[in-house]
């Protein structure tokens, strides 16, 4: 089981808004539970992006992810500079309290979101971090991240074995079902939200994919890594 002391072990990335919803392949896929939360975007697809802001391409991903069709030229705004106060540049938050804020503003629907903080386990030291702490750059503003440490007040929710790309996060493990070959080879399977219970569980899934060193045989061709999530209110 989940352990709400793994928090306290963590560097923070961030925090970011999710809006629940299972992929389709979800329905035929064994060994899931009835809700999935991940960071890759194959499983939880509406986490929120600032490149939907910068074009009109992602206006689909806009309108689905809750923005108000009165509000979307002030989230191109936001999207663009008006966020620098409150995150990062993967729309990640600071902390709680600016996701909040943002969900207030744009009127989010309070119970169709995750307000999850991610974390990156420091046992793992820097095998992938600076991955996702690349800097981005953008006309006239660079930013950098991440900040400490979690808030402890969060329900730890599990740990996401996912794939980096881009300075993003990518597939996850589920993508290549792999969740049926864990079962069989380690006894492991996926907790209420999809995710693993334990650290040394989801090394043992992410060592697995890294022993393939890329070839695309047992998981998508990208470093992956191990993440930890945790959930806080959103109101």
């Amino acid at each position: 089981m989940v352990d709400q002391r793994d928090l306290e072990a963590c560097t923070a990335l961030g925090y970011v808004l999710i809006r629940r919803g299972n992929p389709e392949w979800y329905w035929s896929a064994p060994l899931l539970p009835s809700d999935l939360i991940s960071l890759s975007r194959c499983i939880s697809r509406f986490r929120l992006d600032l490149f939907w802001g910068w074009s009109d391409r992602y206006a689909e991903e806009v309108s689905a992810f809750g923005i108000p069709d009165a509000m979307v030229d002030e989230f191109r705004e936001w999207c663009g500079s008006g966020h620098r106060a409150d995150g990062s540049p993967w729309a990640v938050f600071s902390n709680p309290a600016a996701a909040r804020k943002f969900a207030v503003r744009f009127h989010l629907p309070m119970d169709d979101f995750w307000l999850i903080g991610v974390g990156w386990p420091n046992v793992q030291g820097g095998k992938a971090l600076p991955n996702l702490l690349v800097v981005r750059e953008r006309a006239d503003t660079v930013w950098h991240a991440p900040v400490p440490e979690l808030d402890r007040t969060g329900i730890v929710l599990g740990y996401d074995v996912v794939g980096v790309e881009g300075g993003d996060f990518s597939h996850s493990w589920l993508c290549s079902n792999l969740q049926v070959d864990m079962n069989e080879m380690y006894g492991i399977r996926p907790n209420t939200y999809g995710l693993i219970d334990t650290y040394e569980d989801a090394r043992r899934i992410n060592d697995w994919i890294d022993e393939d060193e890329m070839q695309g045989f047992r998981a998508e061709p990208e470093p992956y890594s191990t993440w930890l999530l945790v959930s806080y209110p959103l109101v």
